[in-house]
């Protein structure tokens, strides 16, 4: 199987995926990278030769144009799935190309607080938890069948920046879990909101859902978001 990636921001999880597949505990083929703009994921990727593709939006285009131009430059891409952390909504054609096997991460409990936005929502939401799914990808705004979640502490005194720390390494373990149940073949669609995963284990208590394996919790726990500032 090969792998895509859409990513809007610094790709830290994009990152993390293939250290762990670089340490043996993935089995995907060389991944392909698109991003919309030239930012720090970008020029990283280019320093270590990852393929990357750079969609970014012209002054000229209108939203509707370079959303377009997204659509094209992602269903083109070489892959057989994808794993998304991207702002921009895929069209259904596009949805149509890689479904099922389209994964997002969004950092809320859905169907809490879906779109932009989720971390302030949580924060003023009054809730003392918060946490992150990952989803199937269908035509609608994080509505897609859930795969799995985690929740994490909203700790008094907490901004953005803190709390999506803590959402990270808390989804860490999970994000690299679901990439190893995709390229196994293990996540079957029962329903159309209902997600089955082979051999997955759900136990009571925890804080993330379906459990992860033992080395992937192993490598996440040991892993540092650091490298990438």
């Amino acid at each position: 199987m090969r792998l895509g990636f859409c990513i809007s921001g610094a790709g830290r999880m994009a990152f993390a995926i293939l250290a762990a597949r670089d340490q043996g505990l993935l089995g995907f083929e060389k991944p392909v990278f698109l991003t919309d703009k030239k930012g720090a994921f970008y020029e990283h990727a280019q320093e270590q030769g990852l393929e990357t593709i750079l969609v970014e939006r012209a002054a000229s285009e209108s939203v509707s144009e370079y959303k377009a131009k997204i659509d094209c430059a992602v269903q083109n891409m070489p892959v057989d799935g994808l794993f998304l952390t991207f702002d921009w909504l895929l069209s259904p054609e596009t949805v149509a190309r890689f479904a099922p096997k389209i994964l997002n991460l969004h950092m809320a409990l859905l169907p809490l607080f879906p779109g932009k936005g989720a971390l302030s929502a949580a924060l003023s939401s009054g809730m003392t938890l918060a946490g992150a799914t990952i989803h199937q990808v269908d035509a609608g705004m994080d509505t897609g069948p859930i795969v799995g979640q985690v929740v994490t502490p909203i700790a008094p005194g907490m901004d953005e920046g803190a709390l999506g720390k803590e959402i990270f390494k808390a989804v860490l373990p999970l994000a690299i879990q679901t990439v190893r149940w995709l390229e196994r073949g293990y996540i079957d669609n029962e329903q159309s909101r209902r997600v089955s995963i082979s051999r997955a284990q759900y136990r009571p208590g925890s804080a993330c859902s379906p459990g992860v394996d033992a080395d992937i919790t192993s490598f996440s726990a040991s892993y540092s978001i650091a490298r990438l500032g």
